[in-house]
Order: structure tokens, then C-alpha cells, then sequence
């Protein structure tokens, strides 16, 4: 029986006892499933405010394509075996359901992981240390043993799935020394796992009236931490803008500060480029009236140092005088 679950050509998805899976493992020979190996434990969660989980197991063998196996633990209608005088131990609500209806069972190619929230993945780094089917097997098996009775508040489907998980965990993560090796990654869901051993819930019974009067007292007070929530988040935003704005006009002003620094002296250059020009300017001419005071004062000094002779002629004087004449105009000049 157990065999039909490594067919990949099979669509049959009747679910097979773990306890029958286990005996059928251990009491073969071990080639025999022994070649399979768990490639990947997904723990998933269906949708809604209290999902089922369930776990996926990606069994790898030679020459196969990889097989899909869900390991499950649900309640059942099969009556309850336990002692009479076992019942009254047990809290109120917090009753056995079915005697250990633990299964495992082929996944079709209509499984959609998109439709329920991934927790958990066990993944091997290799096939080489990926471990067999046996030996998760066998923790699934003992998971069972320790808590064979469905309880609802106790050990229900986030206990048998949390703990194969944890176990999983101890046995191919956490030992140094274990040939089997597995990784472990955290789904974007992982805080959306069922938490299990939540032991006796106290219920309280009221009147109609009072029912509905604590209905709206409970919906009144969810109100008002909602808009208690809403206001704080409001203010937590106006305190992050009015932070920002103050450090954008902080950056602004040490901008504005440092643009000054480096224009204030592209604006006073021109003015001082003037100035200089000026100078130069008055230079030149100062220079060029001392070159011709100083050729003024040359040319009286030869007149000055001409020999003595006989009185010039007209012609002479008026010759000179227009010399005399030019000079003086060309120094006023």
C-alpha cells in the first residue's frame, strides 16, 4: 500500500494511515525505500483566521521525477476509544477528537502553493545529504507516538506539524556530527504559525442581552485602539515631516552660506579688475607728461647752450620761433 505513494503516475489521493506507512518502511527490506530521499519539508498554512497546516514533503529518487507527499494530521468521526474514567482529567472543550489520524498522501499537480501562506522550509544543500524517507518517517512516527490522541486546543494539526518540524530541525540542522543536512528558511509567513499546548480555554456564558452588550463593548474598545493607532501613526508622521523640513532648511541655508562663499568673490572681481585698469591707465599718462616735460626741458637747454653769434636774420627768428612754438604745444599736449 504504502509503495503507491512513490508513483508519479498516480492521481490517487487517499490518504494512508502513518502508522501503516511506518510498519510497511520498517518491516521491508531496506533498497527498497531506501533510494528515496527528502529533498524539501515545506510547512504551509491555508488562508483564514484558523488555517489548517500541513506539511510537503519533495521526495527525490534516481531515474524518478520528484514526488510530492502531504503529511497531515486532521480530527475525525471515528469514535473516541479512551477509558471513561479518563474523561473527567480532561479540560472542558478540550477533548480527544479521533485516536491519531496522522496520514500521508499523494499531491497532485492541481496543488497551488500560491494558495496558502508558506511558514517554514527544510531544504537539503545536496542529494547527498538529503535524508531518506525512512528516517523522516520515523520522526514523523515517534511525533505520533508521543501525542497519539487528537486534542483540540492541545495537540491538533500546529502541534504534529510544529513539532516534526522542531524535531527535523534537531536532528539535520542543529547536530554537527549527522550525515543528513537540511536548511532552514523562513517564509514570509512565518509569523502566521498556530501555536500549539495553549492547554484549557475558560469560556464564560451571558444572557443574550449582556452577549450583545459585550459584543459592542468589544467592538467599541477594537474602534478605539484602531483610531488610537490611526492618531498615533498621524503623529508620528507630522513629527517625521516637521523633521524633515527643518533639516532641508538647515541643508538650504548651509547651500545658500556655501554658494555665497564661492560667488561673493566672482562679484567683487570686475569692480577690483576696473580699479586696477584705472591706475594703469593714470600711470601711462603721468609717464608719458614726464617724457614730454623732459623733452621740452632738452631741447631749452640746447637752445640755451647755442654759441653766441651774430644777430639772426628775420628769417631766422621766425624759423625758430615756430620750432619754440611747436614744442610747447606738443608738451601742453
Amino acid at each position: 500500500m504504502t509503495s503507491k505513494l512513490f508513483d508519479p503516475s498516480s492521481n490517487d489521493t487517499k490518504p494512508i494511515f502513518l502508522r501503516t506507512v511506518y510498519d510497511d518502511v520498517t518491516s521491508t527490506s531496506e533498497p527498497e525505500y531506501g533510494q528515496y530521499r527528502i529533498l524539501k519539508i515545506r510547512l504551509f498554512k491555508e488562508e483564514g483566521v484558523v488555517g489548517h497546516e500541513f506539511l510537503i514533503l519533495d521526495v527525490f529518487a534516481e531515474s524518478q521525477p520528484i514526488v510530492r507527499l502531504l503529511a497531515e494530521r486532521r480530527p475525525s468521526r471515528r469514535k473516541a476509544d479512551l477509558p471513561q474514567s479518563y474523561w473527567w482529567k480532561l479540560p472542558k472543550l478540550d477533548f480527544r477528537v479521533s485516536d491519531g489520524d496522522d496520514v500521508l498522501k499523494n499531491v497532485t499537480s492541481e496543488f497551488d502553493p500560491a494558495l496558502y501562506y508558506l511558514v517554514t522550509t527544510l531544504s537539503a544543500p545536496d542529494t547527498d545529504v538529503a535524508p531518506t524517507f525512512a528516517v523522516v518517517c520515523k520522526i514523523l512516527w515517534e511525533v505520533q507516538r508521543d501525542a497519539p490522541n487528537y486534542m483540540l486546543f492541545r495537540h491538533q494539526c500546529y502541534w504534529f506539524t510544529g513539532t516534526s518540524i522542531m524535531w527535523m530541525k534537531r536532528q539535520f540542522v542543529e547536530l554537527d556530527d549527522n550525515i543528513f543536512k537540511f536548511v532552514v528558511e523562513k517564509g514570509p509567513h512565518v509569523h502566521r504559525q498556530g501555536k500549539p499546548n495553549l492547554g484549557p480555554l475558560s469560556l464564560n456564558i451571558y444572557p443574550e442581552h449582556k452577549a450583545e452588550q459585550y459584543v459592542d463593548n468589544h467592538i467599541k474598545k477594537k474602534d478605539d485602539i484602531r483610531k488610537e493607532d490611526v492618531e498615533r501613526a498621524r503623529r508620528e508622521m507630522r513629527a517625521a515631516m516637521k523633521s524633515a523640513m527643518t533639516t532641508s532648511e538647515e541643508e538650504r541655508l548651509k547651500s545658500r552660506e556655501g554658494m555665497r562663499k564661492i560667488v561673493q568673490p566672482l562679484l567683487t572681481t570686475p569692480e577690483a579688475y576696473q580699479r586696477t585698469q584705472w591706475m594703469k591707465t593714470i600711470e601711462n599718462i603721468e609717464e608719458e607728461r614726464q617724457k614730454s616735460k623732459e623733452g621740452l626741458e632738452r631741447v631749452v637747454q640746447s637752445l640755451l647752450e647755442i654759441p653766441a653769434e651774430p644777430r639772426p636774420s628775420a628769417q631766422d627768428a621766425q624759423y625758430w620761433r615756430s620750432v619754440i612754438r611747436n614744442v610747447t604745444k606738443q608738451s601742453r599736449t
